[in-house]
């Protein structure tokens, strides 16, 4: 992961990068809509909700209740451990490997679990340059030996 983050290719800094950039050319598209990860998490109706709208697509509540049910996170994983059945999209690599399912945790912040204090201070340092209307801070630790950790600006 240490490696993974600080790739010149793919990793933090040209996340961020990218997503600086895309954001200062919101204007371009003839409409924007920001949509978070975090958001959909802690409320996934209102959120697809305002995607369906913002797209102009009308559909029942009872559609948009069935879809935020179907795409919980228990019932993807519950659905991707049915090998037989799971669609292949689901299926993991290594059914064996609870890390190489694609539905794995549905935590956020799990990234703490992964990364070292090296490596969250590293990203972090990168992620502070992150243009604030995504709406994230990164939290300095008070005392020696806690970790840093990415949040969502309320």
């Amino acid at each position: 992961m240490s490696e993974f983050i600080r790739n010149s290719s793919w990793g933090v800094e040209r996340v961020v990068h990218f997503m600086n950039d895309w954001y200062e050319h919101k204007s371009e598209p003839t409409s924007f809509l920001m949509v978070r990860y975090e958001d959909l998490k802690r409320d996934p109706h209102t959120e697809l909700n305002a995607i369906l709208q913002f797209m102009g697509i009308n559909v029942s509540e009872r559609t948009i209740l069935q879809s935020v049910q179907f795409a919980d996170f228990d019932n993807l994983r519950k659905k991707s451990q049915e090998a037989d059945q799971a669609d292949w999209r689901l299926r993991p690599r290594q059914a064996e490997d609870s890390e190489s399912f694609k539905v794995r945790r549905g935590k956020v912040g799990g990234y703490v679990d992964y990364l070292s204090q090296e490596d969250i201070r590293f990203a972090g340092d990168i992620i502070e340059s992150l243009h604030g209307d995504f709406g994230y801070r990164v939290e300095r630790a008070p005392a020696k030996g806690k970790n840093r950790q990415l949040h969502r600006r309320s």
